[in-house]
């Protein structure tokens, strides 16, 4: 059975050794994709997205493409920026409630742990970047 995947249209921007650079063009994207609102893959206005590519000459700047992604990544991406965040968020008040007697106290503790979470998202960012990958095509002459 196929993964399902994610498509959106691009732009290429440049083009280095391995690496093709797409702009994803100025439309709204994953229409089909439950957790779209969400995703910051897809829907900013903006977004250049570095795709590994092991034929980049048979690609040129200013060449629209398709982009893919797997569906699955997105869910999973969905879960690193929002719902573990704030469940760390939650257990930080909890716990710090039976611990700690004043509320600031325990806001500023739960805001910490969020702040250092992402720090830690930030910091390895290059790792978790290889898990999310996105594919390139050339576009579709039959639309």
């Amino acid at each position: 059975m196929p993964k399902e995947q994610e498509l959106q249209e691009g732009k290429i921007v440049a083009i280095s050794a391995q690496t093709v650079h797409v702009e994803i063009l100025l439309k709204e994207a994953c229409q089909q994709c439950k957790s779209k609102s969400a995703c910051m893959a897809f829907n900013t206005q903006e977004r250049i997205i570095d795709i590994t590519c092991y034929n980049p000459q048979d690609y040129q700047v200013g060449e629209i493409v398709d982009v893919k992604m797997d569906t699955v990544l997105g869910f999973k991406a969905v879960v690193y920026a929002y719902v573990l965040p704030m469940v760390l968020l939650l257990i930080v008040m909890v716990v710090g409630s039976h611990f700690l007697k004043h509320q600031l106290w325990v806001a500023c503790c739960a805001v910490l742990a969020v702040v250092l979470y992402y720090l830690i998202l930030y910091i390895l960012r290059r790792k978790i970047n290889q898990k999310f990958k996105f594919y390139i095509e050339k576009k579709s002459t039959g639309e």
